[in-house]
């Protein structure tokens, strides 16, 4: 089933945003500052998405150190990064109601990824991903089901959450602030119906006095997170198994050893972990920390790999640099043996003339005893 939801449009400027009075909101400069879990302002303001969208957390750049980023063209791993921090915020949401975590992979990822594809292929911005409607069951298989597995038996779309991205964000952080905004706004100023609400809950217990999803009980359920450039939206996906009797139209489905199809067994390989912060810039749990502990190491291995190649280079040259002065001075020692040979060759060739006239000269003075 998909649920149609009230779209949140945030169409105000970063600029504009920062111009806003802020009642009592809170202003966020720095990744230490910045909350890891949904919290209600509690202030009076409902069905008000202008409020929330605008003024109860305002960015501020002043101590923003996070990395650089174009909001147009994410690359997957900003996309994922983005993921993990709506991961935790809708995780800390579900734990307040006592409900379980909702599981994000490398996998739903890659079923997100497939949705925005297909939005792409058929044009849609503006709208939620409506199977049957703006988007054929057969496409919506091949680009995000089919992408993991060719039999998808036990799991199905749950429900999908449109938000709007301002479009100034240049920054990983000013990109999580509107992320926060959106699911602030989804989360507790939704309006009649809270249908964003319940996407985000998506519990059996009926936790807002009604719930549609009142008929499921034991279900698990998975989070994949998109960035659609074309319409600057963030697009949250979300996919549920039933545990304890996981079906396909209807038909039980055979389930693995740990209980779960074999499709949502391939869901929930790779885990991913929510974004948490401990009050610091550099956390392990913060992804742009990873990302840069990650980038550290592989610039200190390439480091250490040019090192052992500059030393072994440098011994090179040095045993060519000695076996070259070793040359030069065996070349001078041998050039001055060569001088030395040559003067002496030519003293032995003076004197072997001086004793060949010599020779001729007493030859002569003597001929006539010789020849006797």
């Amino acid at each position: 089933m998909i649920i149609r939801t009230r779209q949140l449009k945030f169409i105000m400027t970063l600029h504009q945003l920062n111009q806003v009075h802020i009642d009592k909101g809170n202003v966020i400069d720095s990744e230490a500052s910045l909350p890891d879990t949904l919290l209600d302002p509690k202030d009076g303001h409902t069905d008000d998405v202008a409020y929330y969208g605008s003024s109860w957390y305002v960015y501020d750049s002043k101590n923003d150190k996070s990395k650089k980023i174009d909001i147009n063209n994410l690359t997957q791993n900003q996309i994922n990064e983005l993921g993990q921090y709506a991961l935790g915020l809708i995780n800390s949401l579900r734990k307040q109601y006592g409900l379980s975590p909702m599981i994000m992979s490398d996998n739903t990822q890659k079923m997100a990824a497939g949705d925005i594809a297909i939005r792409n292929k058929n044009g849609i911005t503006d709208d939620h991903s409506l199977i049957g409607n703006n988007i054929s069951q057969a496409d919506w298989n091949k680009y995000t089901f089919d992408s993991i597995a060719g039999n998808h038996d036990g799991t199905k779309f749950a429900a999908q959450n449109l938000g709007f991205f301002f479009g100034a964000e240049d920054t990983m952080l000013a990109a999580k602030v509107s992320v926060l905004q959106m699911l602030t706004a989804m989360a507790f100023d939704d309006g009649p119906g809270n249908y964003h609400r319940q996407a985000i809950l998506m519990n059996p217990n009926s936790v807002d006095g009604h719930n549609i999803y009142s008929d499921e009980e034991d279900v698990t359920y998975y989070f994949g997170y998109g960035h659609q450039s074309s319409g600057n939206e963030s697009i949250f996906d979300f996919w549920k198994e039933n545990n304890s009797n996981v079906w396909n139209g209807g038909i039980a489905v055979s389930t693995g050893s740990d209980g779960h199809s074999s499709f949502a067994s391939e869901l929930m390989k790779h885990q991913k972990t929510g974004y948490t912060n401990n009050g610091t810039d550099t956390i392990e749990t913060n992804p742009a920390y990873t990302n840069a502990v990650n980038d550290y190491n592989q610039a200190l291995a390439q480091l250490t790999s040019a090192n052992k190649a500059y030393n072994q280079a440098n011994d090179a040259y040095n045993n060519a640099t000695n076996n070259l002065n070793d040359a030069k001075t065996n070349l001078a020692n041998a050039t001055t043996k060569l001088e030395t040979a040559k003067s002496n060759l030519n003293d032995a060739k003076t004197k072997l003339a001086d004793a060949k006239q010599a020779l001729a000269d007493v030859t002569t003075q003597y001929a006539d005893q010789l020849a006797n």
